[in-house]
């Protein structure tokens, strides 16, 4: 999570990209699960991530939870470090 005043300058994105290249150097695989919409437009524009998943997967048991996020779509993105 970046703090609202620091939100907007791509840190969030600098840092998960430059965790993703940390465990494919080790030989694993890293994915992460977004159901944010600026998330999502930044995945899409960047080669280094394949989207894997889109959709909505809503768990009855957990009907009550989510807050905003349970009305938006969800995507799933792997990091392949093209660039």
């Amino acid at each position: 999570m970046v703090l609202p005043e620091f939100q907007g300058m791509g840190l969030g994105r600098i840092l998960t990209d430059e965790i993703a290249k940390f465990y494919l150097s080790l030989g694993k695989r890293y994915r992460e699960t977004t159901s944010h919409p600026a998330r999502i437009a930044s995945h899409k524009k960047n080669p280094n991530w394949i989207c894997c998943h889109q959709g909505r997967n809503i768990n009855p048991s957990n009907s009550g939870l989510g807050g905003m996020s349970k009305n938006r779509l969800t995507t799933s993105w792997e990091f392949i470090g093209k660039t």
